[in-house]
């Protein structure tokens, strides 16, 4: 308000607050594309993290298994892995017998804190998709906070959680 009402207009202010909004006027109209573009890379690189996994587990799969009969990961789920070790036979491509009542218990005891991290984990994923959308959303108004000194603060708060939530896929 000062800077417009004229009341502490010098040289310096104008020189220090013209190329920021020349700044801010660009970054307002490529908001979306530079969001969009922290997305792409974001998704990118966690499903190539993804794919760096499922190619080092078919290659740990193949190498484990017997050359003539190779696991078949596509069966592997939680219902099968729980219905082999509470009946007590083997764990998919595993020779090893387990005994049925002990290790019942301790499925049961590592089940239920491993459910429960399941469902936070799929809270926090589908927040997050929920949240960089508010975050495309409101990118605009966040590049106009970084104009003013006073605002300011509130751009970094936007640009740390965004970058934070796009950083959540690929970790």
């Amino acid at each position: 308000y000062a800077q417009i009402s004229g009341s502490v207009v010098s040289n310096y202010t104008i020189k220090k607050i013209l190329p920021r909004i020349i700044v801010a006027a660009v970054l307002v109209n490529t908001s979306y594309w530079i969001c969009a573009l922290g997305v792409d890379i974001s998704n990118i690189l966690g499903s190539s993290i993804d794919q760096m996994f499922q190619n080092l587990r078919d290659i740990t799969g193949a190498a484990n298994s017997t050359a003539t009969q190779p696991i078949d990961w596509s069966s592997v789920s939680w219902t099968n892995v729980t219905a082999a070790a509470l009946g007590g036979g083997a764990i998919i491509g595993i020779a090893h017998i387990v005994p049925s009542a002990g290790m019942a218990f301790a499925v049961l005891g590592a089940l239920i804190p491993a459910l429960f991290a399941v469902f936070v984990a799929v809270t926090i994923l589908a927040a997050r998709q929920a949240l960089i959308t508010i975050f495309i959303i409101i990118s605009p108004l966040a590049f106009v906070a970084y104009l003013l000194p006073n605002t300011e603060e509130w751009f970094g708060r936007w640009r740390k959680l965004f970058i934070s939530m796009l950083i959540m896929f690929p970790a």
